[in-house]
């Protein structure tokens, strides 16, 4: 318990990250935390008026247990988990509870940075396999045409060819025998 009776200069930024984590309407799928039961004090007379309910509100974020690091992606999930509502208040939260954690948020800014980089890259790459692939499918379809054409010029001789009567040969012709040439001399 040595951690929570030490004096926290960042009470009130915990206070206010509780109230800023209240679950918005647009968030039904978050439960609320259990309460503490009342203190005990003497009995009172019963009263009319019903209490308010109380707003249910989203458990502290807890922080990855990685050796200490804490980068971008916990960022990102973190992030996600988050009310959408009042998102500037939030992020500051956010930033002070990081900074109260000792974790460094230019770690986390250079990791983006370094991962935003990596995307780019990445997408630079992909685009220009695209564009290797879409050269490929011009090449290919000039060659389909190619023998589109061939295939066509083929069926157009072979049709020619078939369609043509056949010469046919009178068998009562005989040709004149070879008779090869003397030289005179």
């Amino acid at each position: 318990m040595g951690l929570f009776n030490r004096k926290n200069p960042y009470e009130k930024e915990a206070l206010d990250l509780e109230a800023a984590m209240r679950i918005s309407p647009e968030r039904p799928d978050l439960r609320p935390r259990p309460t503490a039961p009342p203190l005990a004090t003497a009995p009172q007379a019963p009263t009319l008026q019903t209490p308010a309910p109380m707003p249910p509100t989203v458990a502290a974020p807890t922080l990855p247990a990685r050796n200490g690091s804490y980068g971008i992606e916990d960022a990102i999930k973190l992030m996600r988990e988050l009310p959408d509502n009042k998102k500037e208040m939030v992020i500051s939260i956010v930033q002070k509870t990081l900074i109260s954690a000792k974790i460094n948020v230019s770690t986390i800014l250079d990791d983006a940075g370094r991962k935003i980089d990596r995307l780019e890259r990445k997408n630079e790459k992909l685009h220009q396999e695209i564009r290797e692939l879409e050269e490929a499918i011009i090449q290919r379809k000039l060659e389909m045409d190619t023998n589109a054409r061939d295939i066509e010029e083929t069926r157009e001789v072979k049709l020619s060819f078939e369609s043509t009567k056949r010469p046919v040969l009178d068998e009562s012709f005989v040709p004149a025998p070879y008779i090869p040439e003397q030289k005179a001399g």
